[in-house]
């Protein structure tokens, strides 16, 4: 995957962590943490789209899907 917009950071990690990284490829140490860094995100973005769907009233959706379906079926019958 190529990088093109890449920014340089400095980080705090406790050793034992980065010598775990370092045990599995050496020469990657930047590359594993940038997949770490984007598998967490995506279970961040993953969590909030969980907690927003936990606010959702499902009998509240399931009318509104077939009030919506019935709509479209009376407007396409038309053609």
């Amino acid at each position: 995957m190529a990088h093109t917009n890449l920014k340089r950071i400095t980080i705090t990690v406790p050793e034992v962590l980065l010598f775990e990284a370092e045990q599995l490829n050496p020469d990657k140490r930047s590359r594993i943490l940038q997949e770490a860094l984007r598998v967490y995100v995506r279970h961040l973005r993953r969590e909030r789209l969980r907690r927003e769907a936990e606010k959702l009233d499902r009998d509240e959706e399931i009318e509104l899907a077939e009030s919506a379906l019935a709509a479209g079926n009376e407007v396409w019958d038309k053609y």
